[in-house]
């Protein structure tokens, strides 16, 4: 149940470049390393090759796969392909399960995200979700994010990821074993954040480090709404991450025929950003609309969910 090798869409990617229809089924399991498909390894080298042999480090353990594989199986495509794979969950203690493409960003397919409770449901146990969306890449800078992580919990940077954009990464420092957002405010205003404009690195996921900031600019011309959170599930968990709500329900496209619903939940409840303590508050009205240039200031250190209207 691996993605052959020999997969038609995996090829040399030219161009001009004649676009294909890449299809693939994923499923997802709770499985065990060292299993008795291992055989005799890690003692015969050759075992630890078998079909359905996760070897990991040597120690029996359950986890979590793709296709019962560790890491999952890969997708090779080239700009313009359409990318169609079929995910079914078969983790059979009841869990949802959706699945997120770094480096797509679903530019006309915004439902296709795979961030659960914002742009789809969960796939429940038994069940099929098909993802289909065009790989592609783009991106212009406009938007600028300082995060700032103010150390202020324990020793840990931050590794946070963006849907549905990449980013460049104009600066990034560490400054001591604390900091606080009003000091990198000062510091942003005085000039003394030194920007990397030439050339930045791309990236979707970036680390901001421990007593220190990051800062990061896109252009937010992909209208969705878009997760950025802490990529450490635990961090996550404790509400690590803003929603960016990019553009009216009209940018939007259809939504997909047959678009599967979480449930019936009444319209009446509207929820309201709540800043982390000693953090500027953020304007979020529907009125607001993206004036360039643009920065937006975010300490992270155990806050609660957020959602920033672009």
């Amino acid at each position: 149940m691996t993605v052959s090798s020999d997969h038609h869409c995996r090829r040399q990617c030219e161009h001009p470049m004649e676009s294909r229809v890449c299809e693939y089924r994923f499923e997802v399991e709770w499985y065990y390393s060292m299993s008795k498909a291992c055989y005799n390894c890690p003692f015969n080298k050759t075992d630890c090759a078998r079909p359905h042999c996760v070897p990991l480090n040597g120690v029996p353990r359950p986890i979590c796969t793709v296709n019962r594989m560790l890491p999952g199986p890969s997708i090779e495509v080239c700009h313009g392909d359409t990318v169609i794979v079929d995910v079914i969950n078969h983790l059979d203690n009841g869990e949802g399960v959706t699945i997120h493409w770094h480096g797509q960003h679903m530019r006309g397919s915004q439902y296709m995200d795979g961030a659960s409770m914002i742009t789809q449901c969960p796939i429940t146990y038994g069940s099929t979700f098909r993802y289909e969306f065009e790989a592609n890449t783009f991106v212009i800078l406009v938007v600028e994010l300082i995060v700032v992580d103010e150390g202020v919990t324990w020793n840990s940077n931050h590794p946070m990821h963006l849907h549905g954009y990449s980013f460049r990464v104009v600066a990034i420092e560490k400054l001591g074993e604390s900091t606080s957002v009003e000091e990198v405010m000062r510091m942003d205003a005085e000039g003394k954040i030194n920007r990397k404009l030439d050339r930045p690195v791309r990236k979707d996921t970036v680390t901001v480090p421990d007593g220190g900031f990051s800062v990061v600019r896109f252009h937010a011309d992909n209208p969705g709404w878009w997760f950025f959170h802490c990529h450490l599930e635990f961090h996550l968990e404790i509400g690590m991450a803003v929603v960016f709500h990019v553009g009216d329900k009209d940018d939007l496209p259809n939504v997909p025929a047959g678009f599967p619903r979480c449930g019936s939940f009444p319209q009446t409840f509207t929820p309201q950003p709540v800043p982390c303590s000693n953090v500027p508050n953020m304007e979020t009205s529907s009125a607001t609309r993206l004036q360039l240039p643009m920065k937006i200031f975010f300490v992270f250190a155990a806050c609660i969910m957020m959602s920033v209207r672009i």
